[in-house]
């Protein structure tokens, strides 16, 4: 052998296999019994989750969008910054509303109101940047259109819940996840530009198509976000669980009406977390974008480190500020006392699996477990959180 030559050796190969197996495994929920029941239902429940909460709002985006553009083109340039900076108004005061009420509830941590704080700094900031450098003349009309959008996905997304929780936030997957996320925000922000306009340049006509193919596009952007992140969650607890927690303790929340309880959480969670990355975000890339074109650089470079700038915004501020919004909104403790059932915490509604090796079909390849034989563990707390 030669030195330094690395040898794929039988047990890396077991190895290999078995994260394969757990990250794939995530595709097939664990719902019915048979391989294609939870196939189906799985496909079901999230397609129609995202065509809801995705699709729906990409469209409606898109013609507001286009019926802005329409109406602020022919304004002066102070109407389109008073209508920007109006826009950019609107996260600030709810999440300027939202740290006061947090303050005032005393039930969040220090850490997630320095975070708020921060970022609400940043969006006055970033608004006053963008005044200065006359970005806010041409970013009205977008910026309305993704504000909107995202209190339309939040309200959405309220309804129609993901079909299952896990143990908890694991910083990995937040990155993992916050990294990818900012790289399909910014592949679709480039495609949508290019070839999803909103409107026909020469008829000025509204482009319905380019809206469909948009939503269809935002759809594939979405499932992939989710099933890394789900992926990579549920690969972590399983092997951090040494082959112990095969499926992991899973919360099914069935699809209800949420209660004026809820609206409020959603109010003062994730909501204004979202509609000020999308603002931030909107207001750094376009005052970026007008710095550069006064240092004479070429119009294509400046778009590409301007939506870079944005994205890296959107990235920061989803793993800082929106996984702890995440943590914070949907944490809550589940109990397990030696023989009893599982208890459900107040204000969940669903049903509850606990935290026991539940049988598949196919067994577990490498870890030498077998689904069935561990033993339920007493007097267990958890941390359920959801990723939505």
């Amino acid at each position: 052998m030669q030195p330094g030559l690395f040898v794929l050796t039988e047990e890396h190969t077991r190895q290999i296999n078995r994260w394969l197996w757990l990250f794939s495994h995530e595709i097939v929920s664990n719902v019915s019994t048979y391989t294609r029941g939870r196939w189906t239902r799985n496909v079901l429940a999230s397609g129609t989750r995202l065509l809801a909460s995705v699709g729906l709002p990409t469209i409606v985006r898109h013609g507001i969008t286009h019926l802005l553009e329409q109406s602020l083109g022919r304004t002066s340039r102070t109407d389109r910054i008073v209508a920007s900076a109006t826009t950019a108004l609107v996260p600030l005061v709810w999440t300027g509303g939202a740290l006061a009420a947090d303050w005032h509830d005393g039930g969040t941590t220090r850490t997630l109101r320095i975070s708020r704080a921060i970022a609400l700094l940043g969006g006055v900031a970033t608004l006053g940047w963008a005044v200065e450098s006359e970005a806010a003349t041409v970013i009205s009309s977008g910026m309305i259109g993704a504000l909107l959008y995202s209190v339309l996905r939040d309200l959405v997304q309220m309804v129609f819940t993901a079909p299952d929780n896990t143990r908890g936030l694991d910083a990995r997957a937040i990155v993992g996840s916050g990294m990818a996320y900012s790289a399909a925000q910014m592949a679709g922000g480039e495609v949508s530009a290019r070839y999803f306009p909103t409107g026909n340049a020469e008829t000025g006509e509204w482009n319905w198509q380019g809206a469909l193919a948009g939503a269809s596009f935002n759809i594939l952007l979405e499932c992939v976000d989710d099933l890394i992140f789900r992926s990579m969650q549920r690969a972590f607890e399983r092997a951090d669980s040494d082959g112990r927690d095969i499926e992991g303790l899973r919360v099914r929340l069935q699809t209800v009406l949420p209660s004026g309880a809820d609206f409020r959480r959603s109010l003062v969670g994730v909501a204004p977390a979202r509609a000020m990355l999308i603002t931030t975000a909107a207001m750094g890339a376009q005052a970026t974008s007008q710095e550069l074109q006064r240092a004479m650089w070429s119009p294509e470079l400046t778009g590409s480190i301007s939506n870079v700038l944005g994205n890296l915004i959107v990235l920061v501020g989803y793993v800082v500020l929106f996984g702890q919004l995440i943590r914070r909104q949907n944490s809550y403790g589940v109990q397990q006392a030696e023989g009893n059932g599982p208890s459900m915490p107040m204000g969940v509604r669903g049903t509850l699996t606990a935290y026991r090796p539940r049988g598949s079909n196919a067994p577990q390849p490498g870890n030498g477990a077998v689904p069935g034989q561990a033993t339920q563990q007493s007097n267990l707390e958890e941390v359920v959180t959801q990723h939505m």
